[in-house]
């Protein structure tokens, strides 16, 4: 069940890769996509850090992806205003390189 749900979340990725999640209402992200599950490999979103604005990258080069991307994918989803469990991430190595691929649940609008 697992591996079935792991391959589901690479295809949705593949599919995917290209939507954009930022800070924008959920539901406006939602609208965007289709499916229930919107994945990126270009995550992006903006928060305060230590009381400065930053943007915070979950594919960032210089560092490691498995180590990040769980957590970051969950940070992403707390962005939109969702809890931390509807987002997940994993590694993904494409062209020799590796990037974080967020999945985030899709609320219901």
């Amino acid at each position: 069940m697992m591996k079935l749900i792991i391959a589901a979340a690479v295809l949705v990725a593949i599919a995917y890769g290209q939507v954009q999640i930022d800070n924008r209402d959920a539901c406006q992200v939602a609208r965007s996509t289709s499916g229930n599950v919107m994945c990126s490999r270009s995550v992006t979103f903006r928060v305060s850090i230590d009381g400065q604005q930053t943007t915070v990258r979950c594919s960032d080069p210089s560092a490691q992806a498995t180590d990040r991307c769980p957590g970051c994918c969950q940070a992403a989803a707390i962005a939109l205003g969702l809890p931390a469990s509807a987002g997940s991430g994993f590694a993904s190595t494409t062209g020799g390189s590796s990037q974080c691929v967020c999945c985030i649940q899709k609320p219901r609008c």
